[in-house]
């Protein structure tokens, strides 16, 4: 609870802030008056595609026969659903693993396959965002090696603390064995890691939909680089659910390519607004159609 405040304070402190010191509230408001809605529409469309082919990811990755996709995918919307509601954007997570342990009878499974599904989705989203950047006129080149260097880093040195400490607490040694099982399931793994290029494709499509439905010209390459490293900042729960966060990593990286603080907040809330009204089904299948 004391985490959940903190958090909320940060969002708060920073959204005051930034309509304080940034941008002017009533600038942002005529942002939204201007909004074209077939672009707002087909960003709401990528957004549903994305939850489709990450149903998709979970489901190869827990590979059970009891389980079953219509399962899976009502319980991705929820977990989006209840993403509303919790400190961070792994807060529905939690929801699901419990969901799936009853399924499968397995929690250390059902926790696995969902890290892996969110991992496989972040070492994806690196591996774009670095490309990107070292494509994208803005940066040097060697900025994108450094930048994938410094993911995969992170990546063995997340390994190595896991190797470390997996003994100091019986789920986490049972967590790490099932871990580890996944070496076993190359295929596996690597169809999920694909999976989540297309994944992170349909989130900054949905994104540059946003921008472009408020008159904000881009380019695609710069799209697939500043969206990634935007949501990858989000993702830590630094802030509640990321707000107040997304807003500032829009402002810095669309003020590169010289999209004013106003137009960024506005593309930053519509995308929010976006997010939890698709996430609204979740709502529909938790209330009506929950097993």
């Amino acid at each position: 609870m004391k985490k959940t405040i903190i958090k909320s304070l940060i969002s708060i402190l920073l959204i005051g802030f930034l309509f304080t010191k940034v941008v002017s509230f009533s600038a942002v408001l005529k942002t939204f008056s201007q909004i074209n809605i077939w672009y707002f529409l087909l960003a709401f469309v990528a957004i549903l595609g994305n939850n489709f082919v990450s149903t998709t990811r979970w489901k190869y990755l827990i590979d059970h026969s009891k389980v079953k996709y219509w399962y899976l995918f009502k319980l991705y919307f929820i977990g989006n659903y209840f993403n509303n509601f919790l400190p961070s954007s792994i807060g529905g997570d939690v929801y699901k693993i419990l969901k799936l342990k009853n399924i499968i009878g397995d929690g250390a499974t059902a926790t696995a396959a969902t890290f892996m599904e969110r991992f496989t989705g972040l070492l994806a989203l690196a591996v774009m965002a670095s490309i990107a950047l070292t494509f994208t006129s803005f940066f040097p080149a060697y900025y994108g090696i450094l930048l994938l260097i410094i993911f995969v880093g992170g990546f063995f040195f997340g390994l190595f603390i896991l190797n470390k400490f997996h003994k100091m607490h019986p789920k986490l040694e049972k967590f790490y064995i099932v871990f580890l099982s996944f070496k076993d399931k190359k295929d596996i793994v690597i169809k999920a890691f694909l999976l989540s290029f297309l994944v992170q494709m349909f989130s900054v499509l949905t994104q540059l939909m946003v921008v472009k439905s408020l008159g904000i010209n881009i380019s695609t390459v710069y799209a697939f680089f500043a969206f990634p490293i935007s949501g990858f900042i989000s993702f830590f729960p630094i802030s509640f659910n990321g707000v107040g966060v997304q807003e500032a990593m829009y402002i810095k990286l669309l003020g590169f390519v010289g999209i004013s603080a106003s137009l960024a907040v506005a593309a930053s809330l519509t995308y929010f607004i976006i997010r939890v009204v698709s996430s609204l089904i979740g709502a529909v299948f938790y209330y009506f159609y929950n097993d």
